[in-house]
C-alpha cells in the first residue's frame, strides 16, 4: 500500500508540480537475467549512497520522496503484459 501510494504522489507531482522541484525519468530497455540482477544490485546501491547524502543535508527546508522502479513490461516469452 505504501509504494501504492507513493507512486499515486508522483502521478499528482507530475501533473501540479513546477517541472524544476521535480525529477521524474525513465528508461524502457530490453535485458537478460543477469543484467536485471546487477541493475538491481546497483539500484540497490544507489540508494544508499543517496540516502548518505541526503541524510548529511544541514537545515532541511522540504521533504522529498524518491522511488525507483523496475519491472517487466513483457513476459519471459517476450509477451507484451
Amino acid at each position: 500500500n505504501f509504494h501504492k501510494s507513493m507512486m499515486h504522489k508522483a502521478e499528482e507531482s507530475l501533473m501540479n508540480d513546477h517541472h524544476l522541484q521535480r525529477e521524474i525519468s525513465a528508461l524502457t530497455i530490453a535485458v537478460n537475467q543477469d543484467t536485471f540482477l546487477e541493475a538491481k544490485k546497483r539500484i540497490q546501491e544507489f540508494a544508499q549512497e543517496l540516502n548518505v547524502l541526503l541524510s548529511a543535508s544541514k537545515d532541511p527546508d522540504r521533504i522529498y520522496q524518491i522511488n525507483f522502479q523496475m519491472f517487466p513490461l513483457t513476459t519471459t516469452k517476450g509477451e507484451v503484459k
